[in-house]
């Protein structure tokens, strides 16, 4: 699939997009340098959702 339908399966599913993103593109990706990179990532991303602040409109859902 491409990054606006893998974008928009994860608006469906309530994912983040990059995660889906990186992944579709480590499925179709041929050049095994490319794909090691799409599946490290998706690894960092994981890595950086512990320092996801909510937006604004979302409210407050931090401890202070």
């Amino acid at each position: 699939m491409d990054d606006y339908t893998a974008a928009k399966i994860a608006e469906v599913l309530g994912v983040d997009p990059f995660t889906v993103i990186a992944q579709a593109n480590a499925e179709r990706e041929k050049d095994s340098q490319k794909k090691s990179f799409w599946l490290s990532a998706i690894s960092w991303r994981a890595r950086d959702d512990s320092n996801v602040r909510p937006l604004p409109s979302e409210g407050n859902t931090l401890s202070n």
